[in-house]
This record gives structure tokens, C-alpha cells and sequence, in this order.
């Protein structure tokens, strides 16, 4: 039977990161430009005003 390979390290937690601030700003950036790619700059049809 074959060796398996080593797992890779866990996840490194996020609040152990240096600069956690500008990590989650990053994060919030990003996912701000995909939802409005995807759903539009509106934002969602539940969220548009009448």
C-alpha cells in the first residue's frame, strides 16, 4: 500500500494574523465587488426602494 502524503497545516486563524484589520477590510472589499457584480448595484430586489 502506497504512503499517503502529509496533510497539509491547518488553517492559520484569522485573529492570529498581524494586520486582522486590513485582512477583514480586504475581505469586505472583495466581497462587496462581487455582489454587486452578480446581483447588480441596486443591490437585491428585496432591497430596492418602490
Amino acid at each position: 500500500m502506497p504512503s499517503r502524503s502529509p496533510l497539509p497545516p491547518p488553517p492559520v486563524e484569522i485573529r492570529a494574523w498581524p494586520d486582522r484589520d486590513a485582512l477583514l477590510r480586504d475581505r469586505a472589499a472583495v466581497l462587496d465587488e462581487l455582489v454587486r457584480t452578480f446581483i447588480g448595484s441596486d443591490g437585491p430586489w428585496w432591497a430596492r426602494p418602490s
